[in-house]
């Protein structure tokens, strides 16, 4: 999966740097991948996407907040919209958040879709969890297995439901629709000149930050192994 993204993120730049004057390319580029996410300028990594790894906390967080019982829709969307409320000080300190991000290259309706999940999982699943779930009714509800989930009225699990939307929402919309873009890695993009007071130029952070939003997460990316 590594070496697919990371194909997708070299074959973009590759693609961005052609002008439309060039003559067609009738074989297929072959992308040597790194088996590692490791870049360095005089000694130094070059490698940076913070915010990418907490909005990705914030969203497990908010995941978990989405299984608790008796919990309220004005902290939840307090944790979604302005990125603070979190158990985790340095999440609420980040300056960061999901709301803004979310479905920002997409359709704005996406978004409300997703607080209206986490309000309904606050009103209606988190306060009935005691009751067992039917058919229009909101609970618990244990499955042959064992395993006990917590549902609305149609039998949906809203954590489940409010973290694969994000996959798409936030993660492919963020990579895809932003950061393999060429407004972002294109040819009229700063490549040559460091960002003031930091260690890479703009082109290569923006690298950095569509990588953060798939293995923003890992915590060794230099020995993330290809799979």
């Amino acid at each position: 999966m590594r070496k697919v993204i990371l194909s997708l993120i070299v074959a973009s730049s590759i693609l961005f740097s052609c002008s439309d004057d060039d003559p067609v390319i009738d074989n297929p580029v072959v992308v040597d991948v790194p088996d590692t996410y490791a870049f360095s300028r005089g000694g130094e990594s070059t490698v940076s996407f913070g915010g990418q790894t907490s909005r990705l906390e914030m969203a497990a967080s908010l995941m978990g907040q989405l299984n608790s019982e008796n919990v309220l829709a004005s902290d939840l969307l307090t944790m979604f919209n302005d990125g603070n409320g979190f158990a985790d000080g340095e999440l609420n300190s980040s300056g960061k958040k999901l709301g803004n991000k979310t479905a920002a290259y997409g359709d704005e309706s996406v978004v409300e879709d997703i607080r209206g999940f986490i309000t309904e999982y606050a009103d209606d699943v988190s306060t009935s969890f005691s009751t067992d779930a039917d058919a229009g009714v909101a609970g618990s509800h244990t499955g042959a297995g064992g395993r006990t989930v917590r549902i609305n009225g149609k039998g949906m699990e809203l954590n489940q439901v409010f973290a694969k939307s994000l996959i798409g929402a936030l993660v492919m919309d963020q990579v895809a629709y932003g950061y393999l873009s060429a407004s972002k890695i294109g040819d009229a993009v700063e490549n040559v000149t460091l960002e003031d007071g930091k260690n890479y130029t703009k082109m290569e952070h923006h690298f950095d930050e569509g990588f953060g939003y798939v293995y923003g997460q890992e915590s060794d990316i230099t020995a993330a192994a290809v799979s």
